[in-house]
């Protein structure tokens, strides 16, 4: 068995400059938690939603920062009506969503392996690289996608 044998071939792949909130609606769309980032026609990361979330939550804690600050500005807690500072909040997060785009939270540290490669070599990667996909190269051109559930898939499916 090799990794063409388990590997998704039908890759959805992003621009790096596309907005984070149209990647989520993309993601949640197809039902998949990330996908590969490519430029030029090159591999140059990958865009998952624990990077969005690690992403926006320090965005998001900058934001209560400052929101807090600005509370501090006015002299007093009540200051900034508790409605107001949610609303400031909820409006922040949103917003990050629609500016920040996917090289502004894609890794580019990428993991990589041939379609030849046994899939104990990929299930090995992802324990010691800490990921959930890995994308399969020929000529350094991504041709598919092996994820953790494609592994797990391949287990279940060789159970008696």
């Amino acid at each position: 068995m090799r990794v063409a044998d388990i590997m998704s071939h039908d890759l959805y792949a992003v621009a790096p400059d596309l907005p984070l909130s149209e990647l989520e609606w993309e993601l949640s769309r197809r039902r998949i938690s990330g996908a590969p980032v490519i430029e030029d026609g090159k591999l140059v990361g990958m865009i998952s939603r624990a990077d969005i979330v690690r992403r926006i939550g320090f965005s998001h804690a900058m934001s209560q920062m400052a929101l807090d600050y600005y509370r501090q500005l006015e002299g007093t807690a009540e200051a900034l009506a508790e409605a107001d500072y949610e609303r400031l909040n909820d409006q922040t997060l949103g917003s990050q969503l629609r500016t920040l785009h996917v090289r502004d939270a894609m890794t580019s540290q990428l993991v990589t392996v041939s379609p030849e490669a046994p899939p104990q070599e990929v299930a090995q990667l992802m324990l010691d690289r800490g990921v959930h996909r890995v994308v399969v190269v020929v000529a350094d051109q991504p041709v598919g996608l092996v994820s953790s559930f494609d592994l797990v898939r391949l287990v279940a499916d060789s159970s008696p």
